[in-house]
């Protein structure tokens, strides 16, 4: 039996908002929320996201949903991304895995491994040069601002690529259908994808101690259940077990409403726009969001009420792209591949 990952960022999560510095817990806040908010959550259950794609089995769906999850960052990037490419992170992400889907026919360890920086600018369409005008007749080309981005991206790909190509895995049907064959858990699978892969093992050094927020690999295998239990593949019996995948959307939504206070400097950075380098500050703004949503299912369940840490996770998700919750400032960290 692995080592349950699930309760380990529980651990990580009551352990930094113990300590934490710059970002504090309102336990009144979060009886609010549990009382009006009950039903908003049921209400907002979500459908698998489809897309208009045709897989010729369920592997090339299997290899499309994985890299996804595996792309799945660059919040930080979200303001530029909306100024050069008219889209922010993650309908870029989806664009991008869509196109090297179709472009290659089926995303393979092969394929991942050997993709350049030139391919990714053109896949996921995101310019790796930027015109900058001299004069009225002259300009000259440079790198542009979301070459990190390409970078980051890039990077992703080439070492879970070769990390698969290593193990023996043409690809991420094979390296998760092997893993589940040992252990059919949700568990299990988080486990292994956190220990062989790079950009899964989303962990830090907080205060002496590692601590693990893991948002990417446990969303991996929540949209494998999610997508795939019809079919009855990937049926997880510890699927309620996941928490909150953490990033900047969620401590944004729980400021709001509240829940999350937040060190006056630090909250003035966020609001003006100055990107947090990875750290103390990133690390106790995602993981304090996952130990209030863990306060905020324990509330529910005082009152006779269950919820699971995905329904409340997509909840706060959406509220996010509401009006009066779009409009408050998501930090950013540029020098990361975990969100």
């Amino acid at each position: 039996m692995s080592e349950n990952i699930f309760e380990a960022v529980r651990k990580s999560a009551q352990y930094v908002a113990t300590n934490a510095d710059y970002v504090q817990v309102n336990v009144e806040a979060i009886k609010s929320f549990a009382l009006e908010n009950y039903e908003n959550v049921l209400k907002s259950n979500e459908s698998p996201i489809t897309f208009p794609i045709h897989f010729k089995d369920n592997a090339e769906e299997i290899n499309f949903r994985c890299t996804l999850d595996l792309l799945n960052f660059g919040s930080g990037f979200r303001h530029p991304l909306h100024k050069h490419c008219k889209r922010g992170a993650f309908k870029v992400i989806c664009g991008g895995v869509m196109a090297m889907h179709i472009g290659s026919g089926n995303i393979t360890a092969h394929f991942m491994k050997t993709v350049s920086l030139s391919d990714v600018s053109e896949f996921f369409r995101i310019p790796l040069i930027e015109e900058t005008k001299l004069n009225d007749v002259m300009s000259v080309p440079k790198l542009g601002p979301l070459k990190p981005l390409i970078q980051f991206i890039t990077q992703a790909l080439n070492e879970t690529g070769e990390t698969l190509y290593t193990y023996g895995y043409p690809d991420f049907a094979s390296f998760v259908n092997d893993t589940l064959s040992t252990e059919n858990s949700a568990n299990h699978l988080v486990n292994r994808l956190v220990k062989l892969f790079p950009a899964f093992n989303d962990s830090a050094q907080y205060k002496n101690r590692t601590v693990h927020i893991l948002k990417k690999a446990q969303l991996l295998a929540a949209d494998l259940y999610r997508n795939f239990k019809s079919r009855n593949l990937y049926t997880f019996p510890d699927a309620n077990q996941f928490t909150v995948f953490s990033d900047n959307v969620l401590p944004a939504v729980l400021r709001k409403y509240g829940i999350l206070r937040i060190k006056e400097s630090l909250t003035k950075a966020i609001d003006k726009g100055d990107a947090l380098p990875r750290g103390d500050q990133e690390v106790e703004l995602r993981l304090c969001a996952v130990h209030a949503a863990e306060l905020i299912l324990d509330e529910f369940r005082k009152n006779g009420k269950e919820v699971t840490s995905t329904e409340l996770d997509f909840f706060l998700w959406s509220v996010g792209k509401e009006k009066g919750f779009r409009e408050v400032e998501r930090h950013s960290t540029l020098d990361t591949y975990y969100y």
